[in-house]
């Protein structure tokens, strides 16, 4: 444990360093970026449309 930190803020910390490493894998492997960017650019284009008043009016979220 770090000194001064919470265990919280440990797992926190830690949490945070693996997704750093993970992110180095990713990046270093193209194929998988490729596919990690693809899936990004669809999860962005969802939320998009999750946002359009006239979609969520259809749905019946909006009047």
């Amino acid at each position: 444990m770090l000194v001064g930190d919470s265990t919280d803020d440990q797992w926190e910390i830690q949490r945070d360093c693996e997704t750093l490493m993970r992110a180095k894998e990713i990046v270093e492997d193209p194929k998988r970026l490729e596919k990690a960017q693809a899936f990004f650019t669809k999860q962005t284009e969802a939320m998009k449309a999750l946002s359009d008043t006239d979609f969520l009016k259809k749905i019946g979220f909006r009047n």
